[in-house]
């Protein structure tokens, strides 16, 4: 049978591993950048998560936001737009990068984005 993948909460974090079931018991599993001990043998392993609504593009908007919704994200002027405009393309792609990472160390392995501005 093949293994099946996904993450461990373990220690604080989220740890890719994978396991091997045989007759529905798991007969193998590993992790490739943590060793468990004896206490840490009871774990929750979770299947890839799943982020259904994200917005990527304009993660590199950063730092505390204050006001109301319209303030923040309403068209034509809120900060997220005004912000949008203002950005070069360097800018965002590296805060998409960022998110991607951060999703990714987070044991998200799949979204669904939402975009102003393609």
């Amino acid at each position: 049978m093949h293994p099946i993948q996904g993450h461990i909460y373990l220690r604080g974090g989220m740890h890719p591993f994978q396991m091997s079931l045989e007759n529905g018991i798991i007969t193998d599993i590993s992790l490739d950048d943590v060793e468990l001990n004896n206490k840490e043998k009871q774990f929750l392993a979770l299947p890839p998560l799943v982020n259904a609504h994200t917005h990527i593009g304009d993660a590199f908007i950063t730092g505390e936001l204050n006001g109301g919704i319209l303030e923040l994200v309403a068209p034509p002027n809120g900060l997220k737009h005004r912000r949008l405009r203002e950005a070069d393309e360097r800018e965002i792609k590296d805060g998409m990068e960022g998110a991607l990472e951060e999703m990714y160390m987070s044991g998200v392995r799949s979204f669904i984005d939402f975009r102003e501005q393609g």
